[in-house]
This record gives structure tokens, C-alpha cells and sequence, in this order.
């Protein structure tokens, strides 16, 4: 018997097709088909998202708090100035240092917050100094401290020029209310 080119073809193409079927059957039979979760097993995921959901709104808002304390309530700039200056002069007089300037810089607005920087310029002695930038990053004065800068003032001296960079911070009058 003469087989043309085209029966080949057709044979091959035949062939092939087994070949997939057989091999479907073998994966069929092989791996293993899914298991829709249970009623239960779903409601137990959806609990535990929802458990960790409430923990992360928790932490949220603990966070919140905590940044709340920080933040001025007060309407106009120069009120916070004002505080700010009053409570850096009696911390310079506490630990016996010359503050010899307190300058604000361009507030800018970043996010939902204004903020108001300002610089400190001081000139005591080296422990007096440090322990200004101590007591400023702990008592309530609401100011970050974001820059400091300490030389020396005289040779053969403890004597020491500071300058402090700190910001105050404070909603926007549109976010305000």
C-alpha cells in the first residue's frame, strides 16, 4: 500500500493527539484536584483577618496619640513662638548658659502638618550646653530637634557655641477644624 504525504500527516497529527489524551489522563490521575475550604475553615481566616485588622487599628491610633502630643493647637504662629522662647529662656537660666539668639526660619507645609523651625544660639560651657539639648528633648516644649551644631569658643577653654535647630509643629488652619 502507497501512503501519500498528506496520510503521514494525518497519522502524525493522530499520533500526537493520543499522546496529549494519554498524558491528561496521567495528570488526571496524578495530581490531586482542589478542596474548596469549609464553612468553618473560612470562618475562621475571616476572623483572624478581622483580629488583625482591630490590632493594626489599634496600633494606628495609639500612634496617633502619641504624635498628638506633639503637635501645637495653637491658631497663630507667633503664639507658639512666644511659648517656645519662654520655656528655651528658662532652660538656658537653669543650666547657666547665654542664649544669644532664637530665630524663626520659613515655615513650610509638608503633608498635614505646618511646621515652624527654629534656631537656638547658645554659648556656655560644654556640660551646661549638653545638658540644655537633654532637657530640651525631654520636657513638654512640643520641639523636635533636628539639627545641632557645637564649636568651640574659645582655645584652652569649655566654653562652646551651639547652634540648635528645632521645629515646632502644627495642623494647617483648614485641617484644623
Amino acid at each position: 500500500m502507497i501512503t501519500s504525504t498528506t496520510e503521514k500527516t494525518w497519522n502524525a497529527v493522530a499520533l500526537i493527539a493520543l499522546v496529549c489524551l494519554a498524558a491528561l489522563a496521567v495528570f488526571d490521575l496524578v495530581v490531586p484536584k482542589p478542596v474548596a475550604p469549609s464553612k468553618h475553615a473560612q470562618t475562621v481566616q475571616k476572623q483572624l483577618l478581622m483580629r488583625t485588622i482591630e490590632i493594626h487599628q489599634q496600633d494606628a491610633n495609639a500612634a496617633r496619640t502619641e504624635v498628638a502630643r506633639y503637635i501645637w493647637q495653637a491658631k497663630k504662629t507667633d503664639e507658639i513662638g512666644a511659648k517656645s522662647l519662654s520655656a528655651i529662656t528658662a532652660l538656658a537660666t537653669k543650666h547657666k548658659v547665654s542664649l544669644l539668639g532664637f530665630r524663626p526660619q520659613k515655615a513650610s507645609v509638608q503633608d498635614s502638618l505646618t511646621q515652624l523651625p527654629y534656631l537656638i544660639i547658645l554659648e556656655g560651657d560644654f556640660p551646661g550646653v549638653t545638658a540644655f539639648l537633654n532637657d530640651l528633648e525631654n520636657i513638654q516644649t512640643k520641639l523636635a530637634i533636628n539639627m545641632v551644631q557645637v564649636s568651640s569658643s574659645e582655645a584652652n577653654s569649655d566654653r562652646v557655641n551651639a547652634n540648635i535647630g528645632v521645629i515646632a509643629y502644627t495642623m494647617p488652619p483648614e485641617n484644623s477644624k
